[in-house]
């Protein structure tokens, strides 16, 4: 009976030695993203130049990199004819690209294109400190026209495989001229600045797509879709609800 006591309790305290092991291993890094914001110029041939900024915030462990990835497999109303990536940052510092992942030397950036997607991965030591990852590019073609002299700006900011929560986004759309400038889809505050949309939006987790309407006579030469097109794609991609559909 001692040895079967024994035992069981021996047993036991293993299984509390090895749950607090893996919460320990589990606790090694941790981090924070209390910040992502957007700057996003639209052009009147109707590509858009963007800056994106995300703040880290990291607390526990050490870390090399930051990743992020822009999708090339997007709706119709998404979809764009270029990339051209024009500078990489990290706290204000420009980086140079490296070709491959394992060196991860500190203000180093690695860029690759694949089939459904760009990858971005920023390199930096990191431990118990905020840092600040900052690339600027400019996605051609990538505002549509659609029925009644409207333009539509739809961008994918946040991937759905972003699993890792963003606790404040901000947005800021500038026209290429004086407008009023209408958040179509998407949750977020909206505000008017007269040529330009500013849009926020809090603890954030998964995707985030916000779709802008605006005057069509901005701009020149945009690919016209239309409208209907747009709802049936936008239906069978599953990228909207019902209820929103009727927001175009």
């Amino acid at each position: 009976m001692k040895l079967k006591n024994h035992f069981i309790l021996t047993s036991i305290l293993c299984c509390i030695i090895l749950s607090f092991g893996f919460r320990v291993h589990a606790e090694e890094k941790q981090y924070e993203i209390p910040q992502a914001d957007f700057e996003i110029e639209l052009m009147e041939d109707g590509s858009a130049d963007v800056t994106e900024e995300w703040t880290l915030h990291y607390t526990t462990g050490s870390f090399s990199r930051f990743y992020k990835d822009i999708y090339k497999d997007v709706t119709r109303l998404e979809q764009y004819d270029d990339i051209d990536f024009k500078e990489f940052c990290i706290n204000g510092v420009s980086c140079e690209r490296v070709y491959d992942t394992d060196t991860r030397q500190d203000y180093t950036y690695y860029m690759s294109e694949e089939n459904k997607l760009y990858n971005m991965q920023w390199y930096y030591h990191a431990e118990k400190e905020t840092v600040v990852y900052q690339v600027k590019y400019t996605i051609k073609d990538v505002v549509k026209e659609t029925d009644n002299n409207v333009a539509l700006f739809c961008y994918r900011y946040v991937g759905k495989n972003f699993d890792k929560r963003v606790d404040h986004i901000k947005v800021k759309i500038t026209a290429p001229g004086a407008c009023k400038m209408e958040l179509r889809y998407g949750e977020a505050s909206a505000e008017d600045g007269g040529d330009y949309i500013l849009l926020t939006d809090d603890y954030v987790n998964g995707m985030v797509k916000y779709n802008v309407a605006l005057p069509a006579d901005l701009f020149d030469g945009l690919t016209f879709i239309p409208l209907e097109d747009l709802k049936k794609d936008e239906q069978k991609n599953n990228s909207l609800t019902a209820r929103n559909m009727s927001c175009f």
